[in-house]
Order: structure tokens, then C-alpha cells, then sequence
């Protein structure tokens, strides 16, 4: 019975992705662990970025600051560095830590992301990080 639970996880992982290509050199990094299927449009959606090799996730952040020129230098400091800090966008900080696993809008403009679960919560009024808490 365990050689045929093997074998079948491991048909499935060679179904799926083996690699994933950067969005910039087109570099082929190994898939992250656990994914299977086809690659998400947005590189930085919650599963795939989490469990992505940190050198994906460097090319992805600096993918969308050569993208956003006018980000101020203090905000893509962090962003190379996977940081967040209040006032932020919603933009940058999923390019900071990646999308969120759920968003919960709470009232009018106030939303709430939620990353692991029992990890970080941050919040955001009118499209900008106002506060975050560990869980």
C-alpha cells in the first residue's frame, strides 16, 4: 500500500509544476514545495509566492519596482528587504510579503488581510497598511 501512496504522489508532482520561470530573466527556479498545477497569472499569490525560493521572490519585488518608478526609495528599501510599514499601498506590501491568504472588508474602505493562520493580520483604510498584529 505505501509504494502505491508513493508512486501516486509522486505522479501527481511530476504532473504539476516542476519549475517556474522569473518574470525578468525568465530563470527557472524549482517549484515551490507542495504546488501542483499551473502557474497563477499573478506572481505573488498567497501559495505559490509563500513557498517560493527566496531568489523567485527577490526577482518578483524587483520586477515591480522597476514597474512602479515612483515609488519612494524609503518603501522599495523595504521592499527588497520584505517589509512592510503603515502607510503603505496595497500594492506594495503584496509585493513586499506576497498576497494575502483571505481579505475580509470590514466597513466602507476598511479591509482585512490575513496571511497564515495564526500569523500576521494587517489592516487597511482607504487602500493604505494602517496597523498589522500578530495572530
Amino acid at each position: 500500500m505505501k509504494k502505491i501512496t508513493y508512486f501516486y504522489v509522486l505522479a501527481v508532482f511530476i504532473a504539476g509544476c516542476t519549475t517556474i520561470q522569473g518574470p525578468v530573466s525568465g530563470k527557472k527556479y524549482l517549484c515551490p514545495v507542495g504546488f501542483v498545477g499551473e502557474v497563477p497569472s499573478d506572481p505573488f499569490d498567497y501559495y505559490y509566492f509563500r513557498y517560493s525560493p527566496k531568489e523567485y521572490k527577490n526577482e518578483c519585488r524587483q520586477h515591480f519596482l522597476d514597474a512602479h518608478p515612483q515609488t519612494p526609495e524609503d518603501i522599495k528599501q523595504l521592499i527588497r528587504e520584505g517589509k512592510i510599514m503603515n502607510g503603505m499601498n496595497r500594492e506594495q506590501v503584496k509585493a513586499s510579503w506576497g498576497g494575502p491568504r483571505d481579505i475580509i472588508k470590514t466597513s466602507g474602505t476598511s479591509e482585512k488581510w490575513f496571511y497564515e493562520e495564526r500569523g500576521p493580520v494587517l489592516y487597511f483604510r482607504d487602500g493604505l497598511l494602517t496597523s498589522w498584529q500578530k495572530d
